[in-house]
């Protein structure tokens, strides 16, 4: 929902890799703002020009540094941007 950025954010704060969508839109503007101030995160990556703009936010503390050039093992629905369907891709890979 549109309206439902902010409590979207609580349920994921504190997480070592946040990807935020529509960061130029009511949704996630805030959201966006927030994260880019916070001293805990480093932004990653930003494209404010495609759709309605995305960013993708580490935590300081995530031991893991994402390698936004490895190539995708698999693919992901294509809406997902290229670059981060790729990280979508390497976390897994860690994680699992």
């Amino acid at each position: 929902s549109e309206f439902s950025g902010e409590s979207e954010l609580e349920a994921v704060y504190g997480a070592g890799i946040i990807a935020l969508d529509d960061v130029n839109a009511y949704k996630n503007a805030n959201n966006y703002a927030r994260l880019k101030d916070d001293a805990q995160y480093q932004l990653l990556m930003e494209n404010l020009r495609l759709r309605n703009g995305y960013a993708i936010f580490q935590k300081r503390s995530f031991p893991f540094v994402l390698d936004v050039n490895e190539p995708m093992p698999f693919a992901l629905p294509p809406a997902m941007p290229p670059v981060l369907a790729r990280m979508v891709n390497r976390l897994r890979r860690v994680v699992s």
